[in-house]
């Protein structure tokens, strides 16, 4: 019990041979060590132990800001095992992570990511509705992730609680081509795109159920 405990706190040791007090404690499994001062400097091991307790105080800081789980850490971790495997999901993550999420949240704790500061955050984005939903989607995946990896406790994700005004909405309303102006669009067309556009015209489909279908 006493060794666990040395192990965990560290311990005061005098050196005789050198007539010098020494701090050792274990960091990672591994042995440390710190010089205090000699004899002469510190008589007593009350002495030494007091001399170390400034030294003692940085060291559990370094521990506690190691131990922070902060964005940066949980989208690292994301990368490696749970980012999406398609190209332009990935693309998109990317983009929204590095111009956005780990330019405001990087540095912060994941406990810090609150439904008020990030409604508040999104509010103040120029950007559209819709792009703040994506933006509050993917801080919601960060928040099920840690969950999932065990790193915070299983709880309500607080992304949940974020509200993004107008987010069904469109912002622009849609264009739609008269038949001659698709026929002047697709005169100016090279193959296969032309054919592309006619059969996405004539059936009613997206240009990316085109690229899919021949994909598969």
């Amino acid at each position: 019990m006493k060794r666990a405990q040395r192990h965990s706190t560290g311990s005061v040791r005098f050196d005789k041979r050198r007539g010098t007090w020494g701090y050792l404690w274990y960091e990672a499994g591994k042995r440390r060590s710190k010089l205090i001062g000699t004899k002469r400097e510190f008589p007593t091991k009350a002495a030494a132990r007091e001399a170390v307790k400034t030294f003692t105080s940085t060291l559990e800081k370094r521990r506690e800001a190691s131990r922070v789980l902060t964005v940066n850490i949980v989208v690292g971790h994301y990368h490696e095992e749970k980012m999406p495997r398609r190209t332009d999901t990935r693309r998109s993550y990317d983009v929204w992570l590095r111009n956005h999420i780990l330019t405001k949240w990087g540095d912060c704790s994941l406990a810090e990511v609150q439904a008020r500061p990030v409604e508040l955050w999104l509010g103040s984005l120029a950007l559209s509705p819709k792009s703040k939903a994506h933006i509050r989607g993917l801080l919601s995946v960060l928040w099920d992730y840690a969950m999932w990896r065990g790193d915070v406790s299983t709880q309500r994700n607080p992304m949940e609680l974020v509200t993004v005004k107008g987010a069904t909405k469109r912002t622009r309303r849609p264009k739609s081509l008269t038949v001659e102006e698709f026929q002047n669009f697709a005169r100016e067309l090279e193959e296969p795109f032309r054919t592309m556009a006619l059969l996405c015209c004539c059936l009613g489909l997206r240009i990316i159920d085109l690229c899919i279908n021949n994909a598969i």
